[in-house]
This record gives C-alpha cells, structure tokens and sequence, in this order.
C-alpha cells in the first residue's frame, strides 16, 4: 500500500483521505447517538457521566424495590381496616341481639344437662385403639381398645397425673411441656402399615398456648400422612397420600386454657375428610380420591416424631412441633365414627352445663368474627390477628415504621363464654361489647395514621426516584435535533469530500478504505 501512495498520491490527498476516514466515524457516532438516544453510551465515552448515570439508576431502582415494599404494607393496613369496620358491624349486631334478650321469655329459666362420661361413651364404641392417658406414674400409656400391640410410651417426662379437663367422668391427664415431650405410639397393621380404607380419630385437649404449631396427633411422614395439630391460634385436620390426595385446609379457630373435643373422619368409599370441633362438623374442601396407602412413618402423641404433612407443606424430622398442655382420651377407630355419636362424645365433656339457650345465637356471631379476623390477612400478615407489620423507607433500612397489631378474636377481646340468665348478665355482656368497640376504634385511628405516613413516604419515594431518573439521563441522553443536526452536516461534509476525489483510482481508493 506504500508504494501505492508514494506513486499515486500526494500529502494533500492522503489528508484529504484522512479526513474522509474520520467524518466517517463521527458519522458513525451520531447514528449510534440517535439510535441510542443517548450520547454517553459507555464507560469510554464519558467515564464520569456515565459512572454517575448508573449510581442514580441503581438507587432509583433500589427506591423502586422499597415502594413495591411501601405499597404492600399498605395493602396489609387497608386489609385490616376492611376487616376492622366488619368486626364492628358484628359487635353492633351482637348488641342489637343482646338487647332483644331483655325481653325474651326464656330469659331466667335454666335447663341442667348431664351425660354419660366420654370413657364410657368410647369404649361403648368398641374402639381399635384407645389411650386415656391417664397413668399416674411410669412410662406406659396403656390402650384400652381391642387392636394389639400398640401401647403407648411417653418419653422425656411428661409431668403424669395432672388435673383432668373436664368434669364429667374426665381423669388425671399428663402435661406436655412443648418443648420435648410426646407419646410414641409402635407401627401396626391396624394403624399406619396397611391401606386405610376409613378411620375416625378422637381427643380432648387443653393448649396451654395455641401459638406456633403444635402436633396432636400425627401417623406417617412426608410422603403419606394423617393428622391432627394446631398452628398458631387454629386446629387443623390433614391427610394426605403421595400427591394422589390432600394435603387439606380444614381448620377451626381454638383458644388457649379451653377444653376442646376434636375428632377426625376420612372415608374413602364416600371420598370425604372431615374435622370437627366440639362436635360441630368444619366447612371441608377437597375430595379423597383413594384409601390411604401404607404410611410406614412414625405414630405419635402430643409431637411430630419424624416428617409429618402440614396443610401448607411437608416438614422433615427436624421439627418437632410438641405440643403445649394436656391431653385425654385419644381414640382411633378403623371405621367411619357417625355424627351423632361425635356430638355425643362431646356434649358429655361437662357434667353439667346450666343454659336456656340464648347464648347460641350470640355464639354463632362470635364464631363468625372468629373467621372474619382470620380472614382479614394480606399475604401472611394479620394486624388483627397480632402481627407486628414493618415498613421500610430506604435503603438502608434506618428509616421505618412499625405497625404493632392486635388481637381481636372473640377470645382476644374477652366475649366468649357468655350466658344470659339474667338482666345483670345481658348488662355485663353489653359492656364486654363497647369496650370491644372502643379497643377496635382506637386501633383503627391507628392504623389510618399509619396508612397517612405510608402514603407520604410513599409520594417522597416516587419523587425521589423521578428526581434520581431525570438526573440520570441529563447525564448521558442526547439532543436528538442537535445530533440530526450533526449528522445532516456530517453527511453534507461526505459528499463533499467524496466528490473531491471523484477522479482518483477506483483501486487506490478502496484499498485506503478497506
């Protein structure tokens, strides 16, 4: 190539050339430029604005990541709001009932009710398995039902010959700590080593707390699985067989210090799982499709003793799960337990209960804001409930607001378990009820300021990511007039040069371009 610009061109046309080359990059440039729509495209086009560009995208997205954050927070207080205002719908409705028991003729009249005790009512049963729980010393939980085998062990102690749990015919019971204690139940053929075509389950228990979850009963692992446990503040019935069925959502609200009946049913030749609670059957989804295969998993009592189905997923053998107060009168039956006989077992728990009824409708508005409150979580979070909701403003999470929940449960705010048999208690219960709407009021002047802060931050942190926006593209985006412009000129400038050469050599040409 040399040899071919020493004979053909002079130093002006290799200038000439030369210029040519570089019109062609800054030609170059500007496309890119309008392309892009921006001028700083990389670090080597301008190494302090572009650095300084993505500093401010980078916290703009940061920011953006906080207000996604901000703004679920925000629906988690809005959701309890809802549910705060139809709570209070239901305590004036439950006023208004109230109110019209003044004048109800029952009001005064008390009707005594007495059964047979449960221990006699299960072994009436005929039972397969059948632990009363109710030794005073050693460490054998006998089973007083006909299937073999299958006698109990209670392990690290459980403090045996407690108070019983309820008064009519109930026994001394063991008192599980929560922590490490359970009954260990042996395989069988008649429990968890063969297919299950029916079973019904049965207890009695007293949680000491209904926090965490805290295992009843349990047979299986993590792959087929029955069983009974609580799970902060609700008792759930499971089963579940390697995909082909469950796991299910039956549950039921519980409270702490209270004596509860609980039974379970799965029948697979009517595809049905059911739970019932003090012998009220629970609203059931799903369908049994199949009799549960073997479930050659460990049995227990009072702790999950290797993996166990939750309704929300497996667990392996490092969660215990040991449940916290007293058990009785655990009863297991290779068979479908009617309904009547359920409601009987539990009605007996009390040798005498003095009622004339009224209290039933108050009690089914008490149940029903149960579930209301249970139902007014957002994604995991329950203000109503008890959970605590934090809400971040920055970055570096120095800047937050907490929002302290509270729990409003019929027992949370003190309104279970009332009679009316007279004026004075209509009047005590009326008064259990207003407070309960002040607490409730007061608790939603709350949460709305809080919803008044999210909001603000909420508007700051928007601003503040536009602000972060536009100082970012200052920084590198182009005038796209100014750079059509410039590459108009350019192109003028090509032709120009180009024509300037229009009568060198074809070759020497293409040979200085290539």
């Amino acid at each position: 190539m040399s040899e071919i610009f020493d004979t053909f061109l002079n130093g002006s046309i290799k200038q000439q050339l030369q210029n040519i080359r570089n019109t062609q990059r800054a030609v170059d440039v500007a496309t890119q430029r309008l392309s892009t729509g921006k001028t700083v495209n990389g670090a080597l086009d301008n190494p302090q604005n572009y650095f300084a560009s993505e500093s401010l995208n980078n916290r703009a997205a940061d920011l953006e990541r906080l207000l996604d954050n901000i703004g679920q927070s925000n629906n988690a207080i809005n959701a309890a709001l809802t549910g705060a205002d139809r709570a209070r719908d239901l305590l004036n409705l439950a006023i208004s009932y109230t109110d019209d028991l003044r004048t109800s003729p029952l009001l005064g009249s008390e009707t005594s009710i007495a059964g047979t005790p449960l221990n006699q009512q299960i072994l009436s049963e005929n039972p397969d398995a059948y632990w009363r729980l109710n030794e005073t010393a050693g460490t054998a939980a006998i089973n007083y039902g006909s299937l073999g085998g299958v006698q109990g062990t209670y392990t690290n102690g459980p403090a045996l010959g407690q108070a019983a749990i309820y008064s009519n015919g109930g026994d001394v019971t063991p008192n599980f700590n929560g922590t490490n204690q359970r009954v260990n139940i042996p395989d069988s053929s008649g429990i968890n080593l063969g297919n299950v075509a029916q079973r019904s389950i049965e207890m009695t228990f007293n949680a000491d707390t209904v926090a965490g979850r805290q295992v009843l009963w349990e047979e299986g692992a993590t792959v087929n699985a029955m069983s009974i446990y609580l799970d902060n503040g609700r008792i759930y019935f499971q089963a579940r067989d390697a995909g082909d069925f469950g796991p299910f959502d039956i549950s039921a609200p519980v409270n702490a210090g209270e004596t509860y009946h609980a039974a379970l049913v799965f029948d697979s030749t009517t595809s049905q799982m059911r739970g019932y609670v003090n012998g009220v059957q629970i609203p059931t989804t799903g369908v049994v499709t199949q009799a549960l295969s073997p479930h050659s998993g460990d049995i227990a009592i009072g702790g999950q003793r290797g993996g166990n189905w939750y309704h929300n997923g497996s667990s392996g053998a490092g969660s215990a799960f040991f449940f916290d107060g007293r058990i009785a009168d655990v009863a297991l039956y290779n068979r479908v337990l009617s309904d009547n006989a359920i409601r009987n077992h539990a009605e007996t728990l009390e040798s005498e209960t003095v009622t004339n009824g009224l209290e039933e409708t108050y009690n089914a508005i008490m149940n029903q804001l149960d579930e209301l409150i249970h139902d007014s979580s957002y994604r995991g979070t329950n203000l109503l409930g008890g959970d605590t909701l934090t809400t971040f403003f920055n970055e570096t999470r120095s800047s937050y607001l907490t929002t302290e929940g509270q729990t409003f449960t019929s027992s949370g705010l003190d309104l279970d378990g009332k009679l009316f048999n007279s004026i004075d208690e209509i009047d005590a219960t009326q008064a259990s009820l207003r407070e309960a709407l002040q607490r409730i009021e007061t608790f939603e002047r709350t949460l709305t300021t809080d919803v008044n802060v999210i909001q603000t931050r909420s508007i700051l942190t928007n601003a503040t990511i536009n602000t972060l926006e536009t100082g970012s593209d200052k920084l590198v985006l182009a005038d796209l007039n100014e750079e059509s412009a410039k590459l108009l000129a350019l192109q003028t400038r090509q032709q120009i040069q180009f024509g300037a050469l229009s009568n060198q050599p074809r070759n020497v040409l293409d040979e200085f371009f290539n």
